[in-house]
């Protein structure tokens, strides 16, 4: 366990010095995970910033629910994609997205981890 616990602490430590050295990088999927691409629309893209700004200020979230991806969904809306410890924490990510989405929709897909 404690092997665990380093190995997320220095993946952590990694993801955030390289997140503050290097711009956005996407293959243009419209998968959003620490940064949105270009290829969305501006208003897309500036809505996928601020969930996950949100998502990644939040303390109480943990590593999974860090790393969930936001993609923009072909009507405009936006769907949470990952995997969560528990129904709780997939609750609180789409609370947070439905609190910085500007009033679109929320597809959440995001999974449980059945332990």
């Amino acid at each position: 366990m404690t092997k665990a616990i380093l190995t997320l602490l220095v993946l952590g430590f990694l993801g955030a010095a390289a997140e503050a050295q290097s711009p956005a990088t996407n293959s243009g999927s419209g998968i959003l995970n620490h940064r949105p691409p270009e290829s969305l629309p501006q208003k897309d893209s500036r809505i996928a910033q601020n969930i996950l700004k949100q998502i990644n200020a939040d303390k109480s979230l943990s590593a999974d629910a860090k790393n969930v991806t936001v993609e923009s969904g072909a009507g405009g809306g936006v769907i949470l994609r990952g995997t969560v410890g528990t129904a709780q924490e997939k609750n609180k990510l789409e609370a947070i997205a439905r609190g910085a989405s500007e009033g679109q929709s929320i597809d959440n897909r995001i999974n449980v981890r059945q332990e």
